[in-house]
């Protein structure tokens, strides 16, 4: 019987994700993650401002003024927590690794787990 890792590592490479929430830009449909357009648009803003050297504390302070959703989407008040923690994450909306079970996994060269958020632009495949 396979164990539950491998049954993971299975769903990723049948293009599936992991079960639970979808991670921020995306939503999941069928086990599959689509990007949402504001959504990335809001991640690729935070990375933008970033490298730039802005702090997370004033990135959520534009995030809030400009109207982005929140992750829970029940405040509209950003946090810089929550900044931090989408910007730790820059290996997974690149597209370079996936994560099982919320362990980051690194995916054979080439394979394309999910449509990566940065250096996505609304329209792109």
């Amino acid at each position: 019987m396979p164990s539950r890792k491998d049954e993971s590592i299975k769903r990723i490479h049948d293009g599936k994700f992991r079960i639970g929430p979808a991670p921020y830009g995306y939503e999941l449909v069928d086990g599959r993650l689509f990007v949402i357009p504001g959504r990335a648009e809001a991640v690729c803003l935070m990375f933008d401002m970033h490298d730039a050297g802005v702090s997370t504390r004033e990135i959520a302070k534009v995030l809030t003024s400009s109207g982005y959703q929140t992750p829970s989407g029940k405040t509209k008040t950003w946090g810089h927590k929550m900044v931090a923690i989408i910007l730790n994450r820059r290996a997974f909306y690149a597209g370079e690794t996936s994560m099982i079970n919320g362990i980051m996994w690194t995916p054979e060269r080439g394979t394309v787990m999910h449509p990566r958020i940065l250096g996505w632009r609304h329209g792109s495949p």
